[in-house]
């Protein structure tokens, strides 16, 4: 009877010492957070390769751009002139002035939306090739779910999470903007996107940080009135996990 209670005893232990393992593993789980639960990075290096195959004299592949919730999911080229044509037909890509040698403070990106002008954008179609569903951004639940942009550069995979939705007339803010912004630039571009931010992100986001914006035309509001969509969000910082932000509708978002 006595080895029969000390067996049993130590068949109590050993569970006891597994469950409180799991226990551990699962609450590990829960605290260090699982990145790809709330944005998966996917490596675009294999991808940049293939769209250099394409290169002219008049674009070159400098990197790729990944918007989460959408298919925007492309080659970032530049251009030699200003002429922003269709480089190989089906091929899907979005444009920049920045050079690619490095990470400026503001990357620029833009798309055409040529399918999805109206006022009650569609948020998906198989149609769409370029930033279509970059408006995806105009309804707040979508806004909610999607938070996060993957830009490569250089072999690269960086994480941006957005944290202002605007609508702005074509010279509201300088779209080409470089590394060369000073001080006093970079504050005036985040009080500009700060009044017309249709969302507040409960994200903190200053000068010292470095941004992506991306931007589409639209005529949301009537076919006379051109204005650009723009998205623009801000690198994670060093050590920073990608965390969904709290986001309200201001009232912007209500006019």
């Amino acid at each position: 009877k006595k080895k029969k209670k000390k067996d049993n005893s130590t068949v109590i232990s050993y569970g006891l010492i597994a469950l409180s393992v799991l226990f551990i593993f699962f609450m590990f789980l829960i605290f260090t957070g699982n990145d790809n639960s709330v944005f998966k990075v996917e490596d675009r290096t294999e991808e940049v390769k293939e769209s250099l195959k394409n290169d002219t004299d008049d674009f070159k592949t400098i990197g790729w751009v990944k918007v989460q919730g959408t298919n925007i999911d492309y080659p970032v080229l530049k251009f030699a002139s200003t002429q922003y044509e269709m480089p190989v037909n089906d091929v899907s890509y979005a444009w920049t002035v920045n050079d690619g040698s490095k990470l400026d403070k503001r990357i620029d990106i833009a798309g055409h939306n040529i399918l999805n002008l109206s006022r009650n954008p569609v948020k998906q179609d198989d149609m769409f090739y370029y930033f279509e569903e970059l408006l995806n951004f105009v309804y707040i639940d979508f806004a909610k779910e999607n938070q996060f942009i993957q830009f490569h550069l250089n072999g690269e995979e960086y994480v941006y999470q957005i944290f202002s939705v605007n609508f702005l007339k074509p010279f509201d803010v300088n779209y080409y903007a470089t590394d060369g912004m000073g001080e006093n630039e970079i504050k005036e571009y985040l009080e500009t996107l700060k009044k017309g931010n249709l969302y507040d992100h409960d994200i903190e986001v200053n000068e010292d940080d470095q941004f992506i914006t991306l931007y589409t035309c639209t005529r949301f509001f009537d076919t006379s009135i051109r204005s650009n969509f723009v998205v623009t969000a801000r690198l994670l910082r060093d050590g920073e996990k990608p965390k969904l932000a709290e986001i309200t509708k201001t009232e912007k978002y209500d006019e």
